[in-house]
C-alpha cells in the first residue's frame, strides 16, 4: 500500500515576505471575506488588500492596496475592515490620552473616535473580532 499525499494550497504561499508594496513582514490578522483577502502587518502599520480568483483548480491572488495606520500615534495590534471606507483597529491611542482607548474607527486617514470596549453589540456584528 502506497502512502497518500494531500497536497494542500495556502493563501499566505502566494503573498510575498519584505517591506516593499504589497509584501508582507509580520503578519498579526489575515481576513477573507467573498473575493478579497486582508492581512494586517503589524511591523509596518498596514492593512493590505489582495483580490481573490478561483481559476480551475488554482488560486489567483493580486495585492489590490494598503491603508496605513502609522498616523495613529500609538500602537496598533491588528486591522480590519469594518465597513465601506471604515476601518476598526485593535490598539491603544498613546500616552498623551488619560484613557487608554482600546478601539479606534479609521476614515483611512486618521482616527474618527475611539472605544473602550469593543463597539459593536450582537453576535453576527463580532465576528469581525473573533479570528484564528
Amino acid at each position: 500500500m502506497g502512502a497518500c499525499i494531500r497536497q494542500e494550497r495556502r493563501a499566505g504561499s502566494h503573498v510575498l515576505t519584505g517591506q516593499g508594496p504589497g509584501e508582507v513582514h509580520t503578519a498579526s490578522s489575515l481576513t477573507v471575506d467573498k473575493d478579497k483577502l486582508q492581512i494586517y502587518d503589524q511591523s509596518q502599520m498596514k492593512l493590505l488588500t489582495y483580490s481573490l480568483k478561483k481559476a480551475s483548480d488554482s488560486l489567483q491572488i493580486s495585492f489590490m492596496d494598503d491603508v496605513s495606520f502609522s498616523s495613529n500615534k500609538g500602537i496598533v495590534r491588528r486591522a480590519w475592515l469594518f465597513a465601506d471606507s471604515l476601518y476598526l483597529s485593535d490598539g491603544q491611542l498613546g500616552a498623551e490620552n488619560k484613557k487608554q482607548k482600546r478601539f479606534q474607527l479609521h476614515d483611512g486617514h486618521s482616527v474618527i473616535y475611539s472605544y473602550d470596549d469593543f463597539p459593536v453589540q450582537g453576535k453576527d456584528l463580532e465576528k469581525v473580532f473573533l479570528f484564528p
